[in-house]
């Protein structure tokens, strides 16, 4: 049950579904930092509501992240308990 969870969660990452990936985020928000960088005006309201998005959008993935090593150390605990190779993170 425990490896079945684990197979979700890397699937659900793989696949993407429901959220941006981390090359994305990171596009986003290096092209965000050069459009603030590259002007001497205050952001934009789109560049603004831009920024909380990427930033909502990376937070997803870090749970989504979290969730995964959640489920690695729950699958060690039970791998701990017979001879077989534990997981590494």
């Amino acid at each position: 049950k425990q490896l079945n969870n684990l197979d979700s969660l890397i699937t659900l990452l793989e696949r993407n579904t429901g959220g941006s990936d981390l090359n994305k985020i990171n596009g986003d928000a290096a092209r965000l930092f050069g459009i603030i960088n590259e002007n001497d005006m205050p952001p934009t309201v789109q560049a603004k509501e831009a920024i909380i998005k990427t930033q909502a959008d990376f937070l997803a993935l870090l749970v989504k992240w979290q969730n995964l090593d959640n489920e690695i150390k729950k699958v060690n605990a039970a791998l701990g308990k017979t001879t077989l190779t534990l997981l590494k993170p």
